[in-house]
């Protein structure tokens, strides 16, 4: 549960169904990083799990592997397993058998905290700490000839007990919270469904809600179909309202459509220029869809925007790209016409290709590690959940992966590096588009399952990121 949670995925022992996984992998991430590792023999025997993480770019060459033994005896009574992990980043002759291995790191040591890392952001571990052996291996050799290095010593992490961990997660935190803003304030009003039905995380308890801290201010950038629909559907319309009505300082920057280099050329000035006043308080920038990716790159090409920004939300963003982009280009152009939005400013077709999977791929492996603390809550959806404009692209993207919101895959609406918090259940448009609110008879009936407390789930987004970034 910690791993998965983590990121990472059980992977393949090597086995007749190699060549048939490598194939999936240009369809599936999760196929990719599922491509069996070899077996390596510990305490008389082969790993008993062996997991990958991806690296953000879908190359069989690269990615982390973690193996992991049951030791044959316990710890103080606990259970001890015993893990071997290395970063994977290309392939090279093997000495002994002049068959072809991947190459690793030589400096093993950063592997060893990528997954302390990744573990401990899961909220699961509960204590963590370093033995050194008395005759440490701080050099040696790879099946290639070639040097690696380490400091010797080695990790170790206490996992919380299962029901400890399960409500110290992110996601338990996150789901607490909406589900007592949804229950306790409902800021969208009217009847909703019970929490289990709007969050694929079962709520464990309610929370006291306090008033939410004004130290941030809040900037909302939508993507290129809210840019179309801003005057008629504004992204989270009611809970930027109701966040104001709270005290917090809420802005909207709409791009145009654009590239995500230009659009996040654009995002970073516009938050440069608003520092020079008066109010010198951090942004947390939310991005939603596309406006994820354009905050992402806003705030790679400018690291000093670590001043301006105290953390990066994606909503439903467009992290990994999206296999609709890829094969249904025109996609964008039907939604258009769809919801009668008439001429969207700037080139839709520009915009679109941003979204590529290739292209988003190529941007988080040149940029892997977030810039500020970063939070990913994607949207899942099933076909009876989907709107009638978006079930085509529904059904094509059942095709790539088991769960999605009609437009991204899971996996791909993840911030590699960030805090996981679970998924609204809610297709693409409904957990950030009002469109179901709309006046218009056609508009409506093509978003007919897209009620969604948008409100409250702002609400909550906000309420756990300060409470996190204050150590709360």
């Amino acid at each position: 549960q910690a791993l998965t949670s983590a990121g990472w995925v059980s992977v393949d022992r090597e086995g007749k169904d190699a060549v048939m996984t490598g194939l999936m992998a240009v369809l599936s991430k999760q196929a990719y990083l599922k491509l069996p590792m070899s077996q390596l023999m510990l305490f008389g025997r082969v790993q008993d799990y062996g997991f990958a993480h991806a690296e953000p770019i879908q190359v069989i060459a690269r990615r982390h592997h973690f193996r992991l033994w049951k030791a044959p005896f316990q710890v103080e009574g606990q259970e001890l397993w015993v893990g071997a992990g290395t970063h994977d980043i290309g392939f090279d002759k093997d000495q002994r058998n002049g068959k072809v291995t991947h190459k690793i790191d030589p400096d093993v040591d950063l592997e060893r905290e990528f997954i302390g890392d990744s573990l401990t952001e899961t909220g699961m571990i509960a204590r963590r700490s370093y033995i050194t052996p008395s005759a440490p291996n701080k050099e040696a050799k790879t099946a290639h000839g070639e040097a690696y290095h380490s400091d010797g010593r080695l990790l170790v992490l206490h996992l919380l007990p299962e029901a400890a961990a399960s409500n110290n997660s992110p996601e338990a935190t996150f789901a607490n919270l909406f589900c007592s803003v949804r229950e306790k304030k409902n800021p969208d009003t009217g009847d909703w469904p019970t929490c289990d039905q709007l969050l694929d995380r079962v709520s464990a308890t309610r929370v006291d809600l306090a008033a939410i801290s004004n130290k941030y201010r809040i900037l909302i950038v939508p993507g290129f179909f809210s840019a179309c629909a801003s005057s008629t559907a504004p992204a989270f319309g009611a809970g930027q309202e109701s966040l104001r009505k709270q005290g917090l300082t809420v802005e909207m920057w709409v791009p145009p459509n654009d590239s995500s280099e230009a659009n996040g050329a654009a995002i970073a000035s516009y938050l440069q220029q608003h520092m020079q006043g008066g109010d010198k308080r951090k942004y947390i920038a939310i991005g939603y869809s596309k406006g994820a990716p354009d905050i992402q790159t806003a705030l790679a090409l400018n690291p000093a925007l670590k001043d301006s920004v105290a953390a990066f939300v994606s909503v439903a963003g467009a992290i990994g790209g999206s296999a609709i982009a890829d094969i249904l280009p025109a996609q964008a152009d039907s939604w258009i016409q769809r919801f009668k939005l008439g001429k969207c400013e700037g080139d839709v077709s520009t915009a679109f290709k941003s979204l590529k999977r290739e292209v988003r791929r190529a941007f988080l492996a040149k940029y892997p590690n977030p810039l500020v603390p970063s939070y990913s809550l994607p949207a899942v959806s099933t076909l009876a959940k989907t709107s009638k404009a978006m079930q085509e692209s529904w059904r094509l993207m059942s095709t790539i992966a088991a769960r999605h919101d009609s437009q991204l895959a899971l996996e791909d609406a993840q911030v590699p590096g960030g805090k996981y918090l679970g998924a609204a259940m809610a297709d693409h448009l409904a957990v950030a588009l009002p469109f179901d609110e709309s006046t218009d008879k056609v508009v409506k009936s093509m978003a007919d399952q897209g009620r969604y407390p948008r409100a409250a789930l702002l609400e909550a987004l906000v309420r756990f990121v300060t409470q996190d970034l204050d150590g709360k």
